[in-house]
């Protein structure tokens, strides 16, 4: 070595830094179902594809009117490799679908608006469902 080994590792972490890379500790960790979470967000709805071909026959498919959490910042979701219905890690979720919504919950009176939405995170498996990770909702409140 040319008796400045540190040089190559301060030339790497400044590039990394340069390039927008954020510290781990600024991420939030959330676990799937059976934990209960609450993510922060604003709600939107977004014109999706729906039954029967979900996009694939876009004459016959229906329009489905679809909420989502839009998150007040980038989440990751930690899999379970031991668990197969944990699902796998997703990093950098910046947004999840609502789903099971209680009846009488009325989210279009809420849509633009900052929410707390309580519930359980899924993976997506189902054509029906538009994120990879999915939140079973529990309740919807204001902040």
């Amino acid at each position: 070595m040319n008796g400045r080994p540190w040089i190559p590792l301060v030339a790497l972490v400044s590039s990394t830094l340069a390039c927008g890379a954020r510290p781990r500790q600024d991420v939030a960790f959330f676990k799937y179902a059976p934990d209960t979470v609450e993510l922060r967000g604003t709600l939107v709805f977004e014109k999706r594809f729906g039954p029967p071909g979900y996009g694939e026959d876009t004459l016959k498919d229906l329009r489905l009117n679809v909420p989502f959490l839009r998150l007040d910042f980038p989440i990751e979701v930690l899999g379970d490799s031991t668990n197969p219905l944990a699902g796998d890690t997703h990093q950098g979720v910046d947004r999840v679908q609502l789903t099971a919504v209680p009846a009488g919950t009325a989210l279009h009176e809420m849509a633009n608006q900052a929410l707390v939405v309580r519930g359980n995170l899924k993976e997506a498996v189902w054509g029906r469902q538009y994120t990879q990770v999915v939140i079973e909702v529990i309740s919807v409140e204001k902040p």
